[in-house]
Order: structure tokens, then C-alpha cells, then sequence
């Protein structure tokens, strides 16, 4: 058999293998490849190509192989164009709650609630709603509108919190149980009920129901928890409330009760516990090795992975971001217990001591995305595409207060981080010590698993001016975050008191801290950025965008205080829409929509409206 002896070249190669190629290759090294001639252009600027490209280059997945390319990369272009210029496609979507949302999800396109006028103080006392609705909000071919059931649904219980995930037809409701007084204690306290979002009855893919705590004390009123969904794990961040003022002191022969914080985390499928964490046992022995005070504030908890969680605490009057690992099984039949595997700490916040700061609360966001699977479920096909679970935006919100000239004072400091950079680093340093392990006498010790705020400071960016006002909890999505610019009013403005609770007109804003986008933002307009922050500003007809680069660092200033406490310059975009106003009181966002709130801060109000923008 004779064999050509002739070289094979580039230009012999189907185009099938430069696809091939074009799939293996970094999304800069896709564009340079795309210049090489006009064959490989023409099979870059292919809809199937170009799709995966633009998937890659905004850490995108796919998740609907049966819809086809071209149907993708419209809809993906078209709502990428939108958020860059913060045009919304669709803005005539409205819908009103009745009664408080004090319990609510932005999910996939559905928004959860409960409703019931119940109010602040009542909640306080652990009065909880038992009233479910979903909202389904339009995508741009109202697929979701079709198949969510949107009647009001009693669950039969009280709702302490809920979680969702709308991919798997799971609702997870947090149902807070009620003890006699004559009931012995070590009893669990909170129930968690795993049901379908289309029927809300038991899940048919949960073999063990109900799943329960561990807390042992019935004393307790009220507990802040935090429930996060990714795959088959569910994690449970909890809390309980501290007194109220009038149950500070109590009866002869009653327990105080426990302030311990909880995580645990299961697998809500076979309810197997995967890994548990208390704080009397962790964290507390964790800050008595560093010398630390332990702080009764409630952490804040992220769920990473399919194997660890982030949680957030205050220790030593300074901020720390523990990376746990769910622990190994156990021979003996105890329970798994989380494992510290790094700790991230950040500049202590008290400067010296005639400091009164104090750290109030903190918050962390957003929930995991779901884990990238192709998106069937009950409700239908949900998307073509989602996030990458190991990107995006992480985001802590720290509300401070402080004395000044003896009033009390409070200000907030906002932080972000990407998420797969945090990651990077965590790997890096889990590396480290899995090596000094055996080399080390003792092993790795937990005060050697510290990084200082020095080492990893460049990768945060702290925001300079957060938003006034409230602002409700679903305020990032992706690598965005959500905020508004409120249009200064007039003097007559300023003299109506009648209208102090009422929204006041503002402008929208996106904080983007994508890379693809602000390489794009460098590259389109690096002929007019200058040296200072205020050179690096673009007005481009209804909307502007700011640019803040690494060599624009950001100050942060507590307790009105000449010491910078945080410098950070994280690069990011912020994108202000300007041709339009609207009467704001709270904003949420997810990864095609942002929706506002216009309910005023009327404790009476009997109903919430909220105005929708599809991108």
C-alpha cells in the first residue's frame, strides 16, 4: 500500500479540527488565531465557534445542547449588549405583593416570597408568615410565565426562611418548631421540609423527610439562619436572636439561651449529614490560640463548593473569611466535622484604643449557582446558558457604628472579590500545607493556615460611597452588582416633609467586575484614559461608564478617622444609566433582569410594587 510522503500543512486540516483547536485555546488566544487568515475568521465568526468563545470569555456554560447555536449567540449577544449599556429589552413587567416580603428568593428567573402583613416587631417576637406565592418574571420568550403556578399557597406551618432551586424542582422551607413549656429540653429546633416548587409536596428524590437541627434549647425565640442550595448539598447557616430588651432577665429556672453558632451541611437527597460546625468548638478555640476575643455576632456563611463553605466572622475587632472543608467521614458514628483549611484576615478595623467602633452586622452574598447541568425539570427548559459555578463576584457587607461627639453613628463598608481568584488561592496555600504536613513536627498548626490582609488585599476592592437606604439582600448576580445614584432634590423638594418616606428618583447603576469587560472597556477606549480616575470617564449618550483601575485605588475611612483603614483596587467598571429616573426603594438583580421595588417605607403599607427590566 503506498503512503503519500507529501507534509500535511494548515491548509489540509478540516475545518472541523481548527474547531477542534479553536475549543482548546484561551479567549484572547481565539481572536489571534481568528487574524491568521481569512479560513480561520470566517470559522471564528461561525455561530457554533463564536458562541463558545463568547461562553468562555464571560466564564459562561451551556445547558441547552438541543437549542440551536445560532438561537444562543442572538440571545447571548443581545442581552451582553444590554447590560453594557444598561438598555433593558423589555420594561413593561410589574407585579405587586400583598403585605410584607420579609421572606423571599430570586431564583432562575422566579421570585419567591411570602406575604402577610406581619410586622417588624411581630417578627422580631418570632411571629412567622405560612403564605407562599411565586412570581415567574419574563425572559425575553416568557417560557417560565407557562408552566409556574402563581396562586397563593398555604404551607400549613410557620416559615422561618426557604431556599430554592428551580432545576430541580426542590423548595427547601425552614419551618420553626413550638415547644410547651412542661417539654424537656435538648429537643431540635428548627424542621426543614423538602418539597416541589410545582405541587410544595414532599420531593420524590428526598429519601429521608423531614431533615432537622441540633440546637437544644426551646427558649429560643427566633434564629437568623442562611440556607444555600448547590446540587445536592444543602447548608444551614444558624444563629439564635439575641433577647429583646424586656427578656433580658428570666423567670427563676429558666435556661438562658445558647448563642452557639451552626452550620451543617447534608446531602438533601439521602439526608446523610456531610459536615457540622460549632462555634464553641471551632472558632473559639481557633481565636483563643490567636490570642483573640470570641464576638456573639452572628457569622455570615457562603456556600463554595460541593466540598467546602466560607464563613465570615468578627474576631480581635477584625474581619476574617474562614475557608472550612466538610471533614472527612467518621469510623465511630459521630458526625462529620468542618475542617479550617485556610484563614484570610483583613486589616484589623480599631486603630487604636480610644476607638468606639464596632462591628454591627455583617452580610455575605450571593447564593452558589447551581451546579452546570442541562436544565430539564417540571417547569421546563429554564435557559440556554448559566454562570460558571466556580466564577463570579463575592460581596460582604459590614455595617460598622461608632461615637462621634457622643451620638451614635453607623456606616457601611462594602468588599468584593472574585470568587475563582479567592479559590485559586485557597488551592494554593491547601497545596502548601498538605506538604509542610509530614515535614512539619506537630503537623500544620491552625495559626500557620492565616493569610494577612497584605497578601491578598489586591484582590478585593472596597466601594468608596455604598448606597443609602435599604437595600434588599439579591443585589449581585454573576460578576454585577446592583446599586442607584440618587438625583439630588431641590430646595422645594427638600422642604415637603410629607414625602420623607416616600422613594426618591434616582439612576441606575451596575458595578462590573468582569474581566472580559473591562479588557473590552481598555482596549475600545484607551485613547481617551488618562492617568487620574477622573480622566477615565466615558459619556456615551444615555449612559456613562467610569473605570477604576489598579493604579486607582480605593480609601476607605471609618469612625470619620484620618487612618486609611482599607486601600484596595480590584479593577472595575461602573455603568450608570442617565436618560431615565425612577422612584427606588430597593433593587434586586439576577443574571437577565433587574428588579426595583417602589414601596415606601410606610410600616402600614399593604402592598409592595415592583417594576421589572428584562435585559
Amino acid at each position: 500500500m503506498e503512503t503519500s510522503s507529501e507534509p500535511v500543512t494548515w491548509a489540509d486540516l478540516p475545518d472541523e479540527t481548527v474547531e477542534h483547536i479553536y475549543e482548546t485555546l484561551s479567549p484572547g488566544d481565539c481572536i489571534r488565531l481568528g487574524r491568521v487568515d481569512r479560513r480561520c475568521q470566517v470559522i471564528f465568526k461561525s455561530s457554533k465557534v463564536r458562541y463558545r468563545w463568547m461562553l468562555k470569555a464571560h466564564n459562561l456554560v451551556d445547558v441547552n445542547p438541543d437549542q440551536p447555536p445560532i438561537e444562543k449567540l442572538q440571545e447571548l449577544e443581545a442581552r451582553q449588549k444590554a447590560w453594557s449599556t444598561l438598555t433593558p429589552r423589555r420594561t413593561d413587567y410589574d407585579f405587586i405583593v400583598d403585605g410584607h416580603t420579609s421572606i423571599y428568593e430570586l431564583q432562575e428567573g422566579i421570585f419567591l416570597h411570602t406575604e402577610g402583613n406581619i410586622d417588624w416587631l411581630s417578627q422580631l417576637q418570632g411571629v412567622k408568615p405560612h403564605l407562599l406565592r411565586l412570581v415567574p418574571l419574563p425572559w425575553v420568550d416568557n417560557s417560565l410565565m407557562k408552566n409556574v403556578p402563581r396562586n397563593t399557597r398555604d404551607v400549613g406551618f410557620d416559615v422561618a426562611d426557604l431556599t430554592f432551586d428551580p432545576t430541580q424542582d426542590l423548595i427547601v422551607i425552614s419551618e420553626k418548631l413550638k415547644y410547651n413549656a412542661n417539654e424537656r429540653h435538648r429537643q431540635p429546633l428548627l424542621r426543614y421540609h423538602l418539597l416541589t416548587i410545582s405541587s410544595l409536596e414532599p420531593h420524590p428524590l428526598a429519601t429521608r423527610v423531614p431533615l432537622f437541627s441540633n440546637e437544644d434549647s426551646p427558649n429560643i425565640r427566633n434564629v437568623y439562619q442562611l440556607l444555600q442550595i448547590s446540587g445536592d448539598i444543602l447548608a444551614v447557616s444558624a444563629t439564635p436572636a439575641p433577647p429583646l430588651a424586656h427578656e433580658e432577665i428570666l423567670p427563676p429556672g429558666m435556661e438562658a439561651p445558647s448563642r452557639l453558632h451552626m452550620v451543617k451541611v447534608w446531602n438533601w437527597r439521602t439526608g446523610d449529614v456531610l459536615s457540622r460546625l460549632v462555634t464553641d468548638s471551632s472558632i473559639a478555640a481557633f481565636t483563643q490560640e490567636l490570642s483573640m476575643s470570641d464576638s456573639s455576632l452572628p457569622p455570615a456563611m457562603i456556600l463554595l463548593d460541593d466540598r467546602r463553605f466560607l464563613l465570615v466572622v468578627d474576631e480581635g475587632h477584625c474581619v476574617h473569611l474562614d475557608i472550612y472543608g466538610f471533614g472527612k467521614p467518621r469510623n465511630d458514628g459521630t458526625l462529620p466535622q468542618a475542617e479550617l483549611l485556610v484563614r484570610f484576615s483583613m486589616q484589623g478595623y480599631r486603630v487604636n484604643t480610644r476607638s468606639s467602633l464596632n462591628l454591627q452586622s455583617i452580610l455575605a452574598r450571593p447564593d452558589p449557582p447551581f451546579p452546570s447541568t442541562t436544565m430539564h425539570t417540571p417547569l421546563g427548559k429554564l435557559k440556554p446558558f448559566t454562570e460558571d459555578p466556580e466564577t463570579g463576584l463575592l460581596v460582604l457587607s459590614l455595617q460598622f457604628t461608632f461615637q462621634a461627639d457622643h451620638f451614635p453613628m453607623s456606616e457601611e463598608t462594602v468588599v468584593f472579590f472574585l470568587k475563582e481568584e479567592l479559590l485559586q488561592l485557597v488551592n494554593k496555600y491547601e497545596a502548601a500545607f498538605e506538604e509542610r504536613e509530614p515535614s512539619k513536627e506537630g503537623g500544620v498548626q491552625k495559626g500557620d493556615r492565616v493569610v494577612e490582609w497584605a497578601q491578598w488585599k489586591h484582590l478585593t476592592r472596597v466601594m468608596e460611597e455604598p448606597e443609602s437606604g435599604s437595600r434588599w439582600v439579591c443585589f449581585v448576580h454573576g460578576y454585577r452588582y446592583v446599586t442607584r445614584v440618587e438625583i439630588p432634590s431641590t430646595d422645594d423638594d427638600d422642604d415637603d416633609e410629607d414625602d420623607i418616606d416616600l422613594p426618591r428618583p434616582s439612576h441606575l447603576q451596575i458595578f462590573d467586575f468582569s474581566p472580559i469587560s473591562i479588557r473590552k472597556f481598555e482596549f475600545k477606549y484607551r485613547h481617551l484614559l488618562g492617568p487620574s480616575r477622573d480622566d477615565n470617564f466615558v459619556i456615551l449618550g444615555d449612559y456613562t461608564i467610569h473605570y477604576y483601575s489598579r493604579n486607582h485605588p480605593s480609601r476607605v475611612y471609618l469612625e470619620e478617622s484620618r487612618h486609611c483603614h482599607f486601600e484596595t483596587n480590584l479593577p472595575y467598571l461602573v455603568i450608570t444609566r442617565t436618560v431615565e429616573s425612577y422612584e427606588i426603594s430597593g433593587l434586586m438583580i439576577d443574571e437577565a433582569r433587574i428588579i426595583m421595588s417602589h414601596t415606601n417605607d410606610d410600616p402600614t403599607a399593604r402592598q409592595s410594587t415592583f417594576s421589572v427590566l428584562t435585559m
